[in-house]
């Protein structure tokens, strides 16, 4: 544009800026835009003004009920497991049960007389009171191939006895019915896919891609402990809590040196990449 059109345009702009405007009134609105404005507005009036912009008071919270771990995060396709002969399993599981609204059709009870309460249990105690029974509730319930997590909890064994075959419990339980389901009670460890640590991307875990199950467990020195867990975990929306990396650092053989590695690898991603909380326990106690 040549200076002498810019310098009109200016002045027109200028002149029309100066020009009183009617106020349009509800007789000059035409009929179609009446029309049209009673849908494209609709759920803006308040008490029958007619003013479609009237929505005094405007909300100040989005949502006025509150977030809960029930309408935030999906627990469909987690399970619970529950040793109906200890107390405290019973206790801890069904806290957690109503806490997250799982189905009773996710909730896996061991009631066999025998089952085992005590922290560490052999082989046969194993497979008898837990992995068989398991089994048959993941094959006859048509709910459970969607699950991808499992929760045990104190009343349940920690770990499985034995030379070679020696195992956690919750490690063991982890491989039931999947694609590494052979490899239960093997004297070495296998390797997978998924995750970080197998040279792949973070992703939502998925059991029918992976083959095994991701298994966490609610337990403490106390059952107190375990359900100040559930609770604390009910008031933390929002919130980020400290990650601790315990590790044992007096043991560098076999799988504690290549455990130690891992933790120091996971250590990298929270704190080094993420600058999240985290506290890297390299003390050993005597």
């Amino acid at each position: 544009m040549t200076t002498k059109s810019a310098s009109v345009a200016i002045v027109v702009l200028l002149f029309c800026s100066t020009m009183p405007f009617a106020t349009l009134t509800s007789s000059t609105i035409t009929p179609e835009l009446e029309a049209s404005s009673s849908t494209i507005f609709d759920g803006f009036f308040v008490e029958g003004a007619d003013d479609v912009w009237n929505t005094t008071p405007w909300p100040t919270i989005a949502v006025p009920e509150g977030f809960s771990y029930a309408s935030v995060i999906d627990y469909s396709d987690v399970g619970v497991l529950i040793n109906n002969l200890s107390e405290e399993s019973r206790t801890i599981g069904w806290a957690f049960v109503a806490a997250r609204n799982i189905s009773l059709d996710r909730v896996f009870i061991f009631n066999e007389s025998g089952t085992p309460t005590k922290e560490t249990i052999n082989r046969d105690q194993f497979d008898t009171y837990f992995a068989t029974p398991f089994l048959e509730m993941l094959q006859n319930r048509s709910t459970t191939s969607g699950l991808n997590y499992l929760v045990t909890t104190k009343g349940i064994p920690l770990r499985v006895s034995g030379g070679n075959d020696k195992a956690s419990f919750d490690q063991e339980l982890a491989l039931l019915g999947g694609s590494y389901n052979s490899s239960i009670g093997g004297n070495y460890w296998f390797e997978h896919d998924y995750g970080p640590l197998a040279g792949k991307a973070m992703e939502p875990f998925k059991r029918s891609k992976y083959g095994f199950f991701l298994v966490t467990r609610l337990t403490g020195y106390t059952v107190d402990t375990a359900l100040e867990l559930i609770e604390r975990a009910n008031q933390s929306l929002g919130q980020r809590g400290e990650f601790v990396l315990d590790l044992a650092t007096n043991r560098k053989q076999a799988g504690y040196k290549f455990g130690n590695e891992d933790l120091y690898t996971a250590n990298t991603t929270p704190n080094g990449r993420r600058g999240w909380a985290v506290r890297c326990d390299e003390e050993t106690e005597s």
